[in-house]
């Protein structure tokens, strides 16, 4: 997500106010109760588990606490806003449910590995090979019904109904899961569960990969069945959901905007910055100046030279102490070498050219390395050394475009972590959350 949450962001997530309903609940199996919603006891350990393997010193209030949160926001994300609002890029990323099921399975694997490879090794052979009962070789005539003709070229990566038909009567896979279920992998069941790169191997006819992914499917099936005899049906539904939580909070923190950095594209931050008045940007301003800091003019010299072996050499003579001026009239090819290539001062203003730009950018008091003046790659064109003597900083205009851009989206940033903070609370105060007996025992794990 350019498009990275900042850490303070997810803080607003943690810790449930004083000011919480929060009731008792005696309920065997629950540890809590989430305005009716129960959380199983297996599915907050698994919870704490993981939160464990990342930071070793995390605690069930810290776990549980952001899970009634993201419960209670993610509610809100779900009757507010839609899911194309909040997941914008499922045309070229992995479905929804996919993408939840792929989070499930990492989860629980990194949690119970060992106990899954244990699991793995009783089987016949000691692996997932044993619960294959078919894989029937796909013949190109079914690749054709489905992908049409592998000559034409391919600008979407979709497939139109009559396609997704024909996929789903191709099996690539049957198989025999060890409680006695089994079933059948279509090539549909697998098209479905790729994003657009891997869409893409799937219509290039990749028979390798298309193997692969059923084989990978079948081991997240394998793995489903195993945790839910493991944890109950309710645990495993209940952690899926946690997950997708989750995943709708993320996708609200960056709809809104809230810890984005200034040039997010958050419609949500761009009405709030379009309401921002112009005492508000000058309040912002007068407290915040340090930030509009800018150079107002720099007092420079440089030498212009032939070629970079000849920049190179001059510049090897100033590294050695050698003077800018007199390398200057002696050296540079610029009409200002009698004046010892004084630039004099340079202004700040709007369109500065290449080499005033050049100066802008050097720190006074040593000379910059020799830079090849913007021409083609062929051209015979001149190097610059620039030696900056004197800068003197200033401020940006606190009525120019950039500050008012810039004031105005951090107000609107502000705003946003504010709303959000406060739509925190709010669903945190009408919440109706009961603490179970099971809670000191799942915190034991």
């Amino acid at each position: 997500m350019a498009r990275r949450l900042l850490a303070w962001a997810a803080a607003l997530l943690l810790a449930v106010p004083a000011g919480a309903a929060v009731m008792p609940l005696q309920e065997a199996g629950v540890v809590v109760r989430v305005d009716g919603d129960a959380f199983p006891q297996a599915s907050v350990d698994t919870m704490l588990r993981f939160a464990r393997l990342k930071q070793p010193q995390s605690t069930l209030q810290q776990v549980l606490d952001a899970m009634i949160v993201n419960r209670l926001l993610a509610g809100y994300g779900r009757s507010q806003l839609s899911a194309a609002q909040l997941f914008p890029n499922t045309g070229v990323a992995f479905a929804r449910d996919v993408a939840l099921d792929d989070q499930l399975v990492g989860l629980l694997r990194a949690v119970y590995g060992k106990e899954l490879e244990q699991a793995l090794a009783a089987l016949p052979g000691g692996g997932i090979g044993a619960l294959i009962v078919a894989q029937p070789a796909l013949q190109p005539q079914q690749l054709a019904a489905v992908f049409g003709d592998s000559r034409r070229l391919q600008l979407l990566y979709q497939l139109q109904p009559p396609q997704q038909a024909a996929a789903r009567a191709v099996p690539v896979l049957q198989y025999r899961l060890p409680a006695g279920s089994g079933g059948s992998i279509s090539l549909f069941d697998l098209y479905r569960r790729q994003n657009v790169q891997g869409r893409v191997e799937f219509h290039n006819r990749n028979l390798a990969f298309i193997g692969q992914q059923a084989r990978l499917y079948l081991g997240s099936l394998y793995l489903l069945e195993w945790a839910e005899a493991r944890l109950g049906k309710a645990a495993l539904a209940h952690l899926r959901r946690t997950l997708d939580d989750q995943d709708h909070v993320q996708a609200m923190l960056q709809y809104y905007g809230v810890g984005a950095d200034m040039h997010y594209d958050s419609q949500y931050l761009k009405q709030l910055a379009a309401s921002v008045t112009a005492p508000e940007i000058r309040s912002y301003y007068s407290a915040h100046r340090d930030e509009f800091r800018r150079i107002e003019r720099v007092r420079a010299r440089h030498i212009r030279l032939p070629d970079e072996a000849s920049a190179r050499r001059v510049y090897a003579e100033l590294q050695q102490g050698g003077d800018f001026r007199q390398l200057a009239r002696r050296h540079s090819l610029a009409a200002d070498r009698r004046k010892g290539g004084d630039l004099g001062w340079i202004r700040h203003r709007a369109n500065l050219d290449w080499l005033a730009q050049l100066a802008y950018a050097q720190e006074p008091g040593e000379p910059a390395p020799p830079v090849r003046m913007p021409a083609p790659p062929d051209a015979a064109t001149p190097w610059e050394i620039v030696l900056v003597e004197q800068r003197i900083d200033g401020y940006q205009p606190p009525d120019s475009d950039s500050v008012r851009y810039a004031a105005a989206q951090a107000i609107a940033q502000a705003k946003a972590v504010a709303e959000f903070k406060s739509l925190r609370e709010r669903l945190l105060r009408n919440a109706r959350i009961e603490i179970g007996a099971g809670l000191n025992r799942a915190g034991a794990s």
